[in-house]
C-alpha cells in the first residue's frame, strides 16, 4: 500500500512538471505568431500535445496524455478571459463553468490514477494488436485526435471570449443564454453524480456491475453529461453571436466520437467483463437518463 501511494505521488509530481513544460512551450508558440486567434490557439495546443507525446514515448506510457482533456480547456479559458478589457457576467459564467468542468474531470482522473506504471487498457490493446502501426496510432489516434476534438469543442468558448473582448456583445442575458447556462449546470451535476455513484459502488461492491442511481436509467450517464455540456457551451455562444452557428461542428464531432467510438469500445469490454451486461443493455438506455420503455 505504501509503495502504491509513493508511486502515485511521484507520478503526480512528474506529470505536473511535464504539463508545465508542455504549456510553457504552447504559450511560447502562441506568442510567436501574429495570426488569427483560432490558428494561434490551434498551434498552441498542437505544440503542447507534441511535448506530451514525447514524454509518453520516453516513459512508454500513453496514459501520460489522459489529463490533457481537462487541463487544456481550463488554461485556454483563463488565458482568453484574462485578455478581456470588459468583464461581462456571461463571460464570468462561461469561465467558471469550464473551470468547474475541468476540475471535476481532472479530480476524477486523479482519483483513479495508479501511477506511471499503469496504462489505459485501450492503449495497451492497440499496442498489442497493431505493433507495426502503434507509433502512428499513438501519435495520431491517442494524442492528436483527442486534442483536435477538444480544440473543436473549445472553438465556441474561444469565439465567445473573443466576442466579449472585442466589445461587440450588447445584451446581458436572454432566454437562450439562461437556457444554455442551465444545460451546462445540469450536465456538470449529472457528470458529478455519475462519478460519485460509480466510485462509491466500486468501493462497496468491487468487480460488480453498477445499476443504481443514474446508472439505473443510463448505461453511460457520464458520457451523456459530457455531450450536453459542450452543446450548452455552443448555445451560449449563439445566444450572443448567432453568426457563429457553424461551430456546431465541435459538439457534433464530440457526439459522434462517443456514439461510434467510445461507447462501442466500452460496451464490448463490459460485455466480456460482466455476464449480466446483455440483460442490462436490454433494460437501460445507452445515453439519455430516462427509464426505458419495456
Amino acid at each position: 500500500m505504501k509503495k502504491q501511494i509513493k508511486d502515485r505521488i511521484i507520478g503526480y509530481i512528474l506529470l505536473t512538471v511535464m504539463y508545465i513544460v508542455a504549456f510553457f512551450t504552447g504559450q511560447l508558440i502562441y506568442d510567436m505568431f501574429e495570426i488569427h486567434l483560432l490558428l494561434k490557439v490551434l498551434l498552441m495546443t498542437v505544440s503542447a500535445t507534441l511535448v506530451i507525446f514525447l514524454f509518453s514515448c520516453m516513459l512508454q506510457n500513453s496514459s501520460v496524455y489522459d489529463p490533457y482533456w481537462s487541463v487544456f480547456p481550463i488554461i485556454t479559458a483563463v488565458m482568453l478571459f484574462d485578455m478581456g478589457k470588459v468583464t461581462h457576467p456571461l463571460s464570468i459564467l462561461m469561465l467558471v463553468l469550464i473551470i468547474l468542468w475541468g476540475i471535476r474531470l481532472t479530480l476524477n482522473w486523479a482519483y483513479t490514477f495508479k501511477g506511471l506504471d499503469y496504462e489505459d487498457w485501450r492503449y495497451t490493446k492497440f499496442r498489442n494488436e497493431h505493433p507495426k502501426l502503434w507509433p502512428l496510432l499513438n501519435l495520431l489516434g491517442i494524442h492528436m485526435f483527442p486534442t483536435l476534438v477538444t480544440y473543436l469543442l473549445m472553438l465556441a468558448p474561444i469565439c465567445f471570449f473573443d466576442t466579449v473582448n472585442n466589445g461587440t456583445i450588447t445584451n446581458q442575458f436572454n432566454l437562450s443564454s439562461i437556457l444554455s447556462i442551465i444545460i451546462m449546470l445540469a450536465a456538470l451535476i449529472i457528470e458529478l453524480l455519475a462519478d460519485l455513484q460509480s466510485h462509491i459502488h466500486r468501493k462497496k461492491y468491487p468487480k460488480t456491475l453498477i445499476n443504481t442511481g443514474l446508472w439505473k436509467v443510463s448505461r453511460h450517464p457520464n458520457y451523456f453529461g459530457e455531450i450536453i455540456f459542450w452543446f450548452g457551451a455552443y448555445l451560449l455562444l449563439i445566444s450572443i453571436n448567432s453568426n457563429m452557428w457553424i461551430l456546431f461542428l465541435g459538439p457534433l464531432v464530440n457526439l459522434l466520437m462517443f456514439v461510434f467510438v467510445s461507447i462501442p469500445m466500452m460496451e464490448k469490454r463490459l460485455m466480456n467483463k460482466y455476464p449480466e451486461y446483455q440483460t442490462y443493455q436490454k433494460t437501460v438506455n445507452v445515453l439519455i437518463p430516462l427509464k426505458k420503455k419495456q
